[in-house]
């Protein structure tokens, strides 16, 4: 079962790659993209600029320490290793960018 939905879904996403190729834009995107972008929904506000607010550098990096703390305090010190590789990844991109002066 689970090896016939991941077919499908790899078929389905080959079928969109060259659809993509084929057709730009598919028809509809531009009206489907206006209709969203022309949404108005004041209420959804303060939940977006908060669940933005988490992608910001300082709240995603104390969200991975709070993450990491808890994966190693249950004993799972393989997924907090790999928690702190992914921080460590993280910072490669401001520091190259001090390193080239960029």
């Amino acid at each position: 079962m689970v090896r016939t939905a991941l077919l499908i879904s790899f078929a389905a996403s080959v079928m969109l790659f060259v659809l993509a190729i084929v057709w730009d834009p598919y028809p509809g995107d531009l009206s489907i993209t206006r209709w969203v972008q022309e949404l108005k929904a004041p209420g959804l506000l303060p939940s977006m600029k908060f669940l933005s607010l988490a992608g910001e550098e300082v709240p995603m990096v104390a969200l991975n320490l709070i993450v990491v703390a808890a994966l190693w305090i249950a004993g799972m010190r393989k997924a907090a290793i790999a928690g702190i590789l992914v921080l460590l990844s993280a910072a490669t991109n401001p520091l190259m960018k001090l390193i080239v002066h960029r």
